[in-house]
């Protein structure tokens, strides 16, 4: 810290540096700044980084136990869906018959029902 005091580094400098946010740093941030901070900081720094491992971890470490190239790592996105917006949109393609019900189930992990292969708009 006597280096950084020496070069004058302000806490937004050592912040940018990182790829932190200032609201994480600032006790008078409200919830919607620090939601808005929390996205772009996972957007913008957690994710690109995540990518960058696996990449490398895939370009160096797994042909090490594989060398058919058909094992791979990869993680989960870290940026949050709008779970709201995942509804409507699921609601909206199954009220007009783009979807079935057991292709929505599907996607959920759940099994099939016998009647869910028609979509919904026909079954009214």
């Amino acid at each position: 810290m006597p280096a950084l005091a020496d070069l004058k580094a302000t806490k937004e400098d050592i912040a940018n540096a990182f790829h932190v946010p200032l609201p994480f740093l600032s006790g008078d941030t409200n919830l919607a700044n620090m939601h808005a901070a929390d996205h772009l900081h996972k957007t913008l720094a957690i994710r690109p980084r995540l990518v960058r491992r696996d990449e490398k971890l895939n370009e160096q470490l797994i042909p090490l136990y594989d060398p058919t190239g058909r094992l791979f790592l990869a993680s989960e996105d870290p940026t949050p869906t709008e779970r709201d917006a995942a509804v409507k949109e699921r609601e909206l393609l199954l009220k007009y018959g783009v979807v079935t019900i057991n292709e929505v189930r599907g996607d959920m992990g759940l099994p099939p029902v016998p009647w869910g292969d028609v979509p919904a708009a026909k079954q009214n």
